[in-house]
């Protein structure tokens, strides 16, 4: 038989609802019932309802708070025994006199400043208003504009010639912007497009692969770097152009580029800049190892070296090379450790730049550069550290302050894994934006950069400064990554090792010193060099050096002393300021604030739920058995009772 009736299960749902209120340890639902009053019964429920909003208003808040992932910064004073950065150094001479002669010849006439050819060839790419920078380059199709029809040639020339008015709108946006003003070199147009590449399968090319079909960075339509299945603009076909609204539009960043170049016209040129990077793009051309040969050497420059008290020599130094200052030495290793401060433990250094040896024509005074950087990081001199003159003796203090930034989601920065493994150095963001120019560079022009700073995993490519189209394809990559029209995504690292400095000096060395000490060392040892030879003679002899051999024999040295200041170093840390147990914790005191509610209260709410299910399914089963005959009252008759007895009933279902 049933259990229930339409009637009796309403009741028992009505009778349900009502237990659950009045036994509810959620504040107000009881009052919804036990009120006598149907006014006080409403007042009760709007109360509630308003409880309820501003309950779920603070809940969003908390949510909305706790997804920002906000952190805070905490400072630690620590003390240990700390790792000794890395000092690299450079000789600000990239080419000793002697070796000159076994560089390249186009490398000796930079140095001599004897090459007019490459003189003119530079001004000529400075003010020449010429073609080349209107005409994509490919080494794989010799025909270019001139070898299309008449018509579609007057077609391409009216997409790369924008009209006088726009681009005398353009050339003021670009005199502000170079000025110092705000307006930036792009306007509003950020559209951008390599045009120096192959239409073939490689670097470019129609359908899949780096410059296929798909969504792109810019353009309409299709295609990376492209507006339909071309290799450049809207359109099919194996040639560059392409009309309508691709990327050379009168409007798009290749115009910019063009009227950026003519701006630079008006500007006057610095002459040594321009030395430097003829120097550097001809010095990059001699093999590696010539590079090396014709440099200073660390053997010839160390005079003596100490470090915690004990000497340390040559082979503690490791080389790299830079384009700029030619060969650099670095004094790292983990087990360099600094257990005590002061002067005297620290890294001490006298060393001879052979100011003999320095190209006169090509050098403007003597130095050395020097980098302290974190271990494992490759320096950049050109742009990093300090430079010493010789005759003086340089003291750099070093207070250490490390840096833990939040990873992800509390933050963005680079635990740099990937990076050592395919670089083998740690990372950097001055090494992560190196190298994405350089990646850059040889894979959008085919060839390697004219100023690769770290060229330990270059492929076997031609140098971009061998021919014009490939320099004109780097400078356009170069002016696309300042205006960062390419992202390179180089973020801070999670962990990092910051050295404050502080410098101090004096005159360095005394008389005495310089003709007791150094030069009775440099003179007692074997291949003394050619510089020094006649001073020796005197030296050996026992004769009195006179003023003016001591004042050019001083300006070959100088010292350098690194120290730590302090052991105590700061700890500077980011952590979350906003974790899950502050968010359930607030969850848990806005539920109490605003209804009174806790854990328990929702067990309540899940239980009701279960029997109210429970209550359905019951329901439901007794529709589906049509033989069982619904009662509201099951009654029995007792077999001792009498006959005139009533039956005795077990009450209702």
């Amino acid at each position: 038989m049933a259990m229930y009736n339409d009637k009796t299960s309403s009741s028992s749902l009505k009778e349900m609802l009502k237990s659950m209120a009045e036994n509810s340890s959620i504040h107000g639902v009881s009052r919804w019932v036990t009120s006598k009053y149907w006014y006080q019964r409403v007042l009760w429920i709007l109360v509630f309802l308003g409880a309820t909003g501003g309950m779920s208003y603070q809940l969003s808040l908390l949510f909305k708070s706790f997804r920002s992932y906000p952190v805070k910064a905490s400072v630690d004073l620590r003390f240990s025994s700390l790792p000794f950065p890395a000092v690299s150094l450079c000789n600000m001479n990239p080419i000793k006199l002697s070796k000159l002669s076994l560089t390249n010849k186009d490398t000796q006439n930079v140095i001599n400043g004897t090459n007019p050819s490459l003189w003119s060839r530079k001004k000529r790419s400075l003010h020449a208003k010429s073609n080349k920078w209107r005409r994509p380059i490919s080494n794989q199709h010799n025909t270019g504009i001139y070898g299309l029809g008449a018509s579609r040639r007057e077609r391409i020339q009216k997409v790369f010639s924008p009209s006088l008015s726009s681009k005398s709108r353009r050339r003021k946006r670009l005199k502000r912007s170079l000025s110092g003003a705000s307006d930036g070199l792009l306007g509003d147009n950020t559209n951008t497009v390599s045009s120096y590449h192959t239409s073939t399968s490689g670097y470019s090319g129609s359908g899949s692969g780096d410059y296929g079909s798909g969504s792109g960075d810019s353009g309409s339509g299709s295609g990376d770097y492209a507006s339909g299945s071309g290799d450049y603009g809207s359109g099919s076909g194996d040639h560059y152009y392409g009309s309508g609204s691709g990327d050379y539009a009168s409007d798009g960043t290749w115009s910019y580029f063009q009227d950026y170049k003519e701006e630079l016209t008006h500007y006057v040129q610095d002459e040594w800049n321009q030395r430097v990077s003829q120097f550097q793009e001809e010095f990059q051309k001699n093999p590696s190892d010539t590079r090396e040969k014709v440099g200073h050497s660390i053997s010839d420059m160390i005079v003596s070296c100490a470090f915690n008290g004990n000497e340390c020599y040559e082979n503690n130094f490791t080389l790299f090379q830079s384009l700029e200052y030619g060969n650099c030495y670095t004094f790292q290793d983990s087990s360099y450790i600094t257990k005590r401060s002061g002067p005297l433990l620290g890294l001490r250094l006298n060393l001879n730049i052979e100011t003999n040896e320095y190209v006169a024509d090509y050098m403007d005074a003597f130095g050395l550069r020097l980098v302290i950087h974190e271990p494992g990081t490759f320096p950049f001199p050109e742009e990093e550290g300090f430079t010493l003159n010789p005759r003086y003796e340089t003291t750099i203090g070093m207070r250490l302050v490390s840096y833990r930034r939040a990873s992800e989601p509390h933050g963005q920065c680079e635990s740099g894994k990937d990076f050592i493994k395919m670089f083998g150095i740690r990372y950097t963001i001055p090494a992560c934006l190196k190298l994405c120019r350089q990646r850059e560079i040889i894979k959008q022009c085919g060839c390697i950069p004219s100023n690769s700073n770290v060229n330990g995993f270059l492929p076997l490519l031609p140098l971009c400064s061998n021919s014009t189209e490939h320099e004109s394809c780097q400078e356009y990559l170069n002016f696309k990554l300042e205006n960062n029209l390419i992202s390179c995504d180089c973020r801070s690292p999670c962990e990092q090792l910051v050295y404050d400095t502080s410098l101090s000096g004096r005159s360095w060395p005394s008389k005495k010193f310089l003709t007791e000490n150094i030069m009775k060392k440099i003179c007692s040892e074997t291949g003394v060099k050619w510089y020094f030879e006649a001073d020796c003679v005197k030296v050996n002899s026992n004769i009195l050096l006179d003023a003016a051999a001591i004042e050019r024999i001083s300006g070959n040295f100088l010292k350098v002393v690194i120290y730590y200041e302090d052991l105590n170093y700061e700890e500077i840390k980011e952590e979350p300021m906003y974790d899950g147990f502050q968010f359930i914790s607030d969850i848990g005191g806005a539920l109490g604030l605003f209804m009174g509610a806790s854990i328990l209260s929702f067990v309540e709410v899940f239980q009701f739920l279960i029997e109210i299910l429970n209550l359905l399914r019951n329901k439901f089963f007794a529709k589906r058995d049509p033989a069982l005959t619904p009662v509201t009252e099951l009654s029995f008759r007792d077999p001792l009772a009498g006959k005139g007895e009533k039956e005795k009933s077990i009450g209702h279902f």
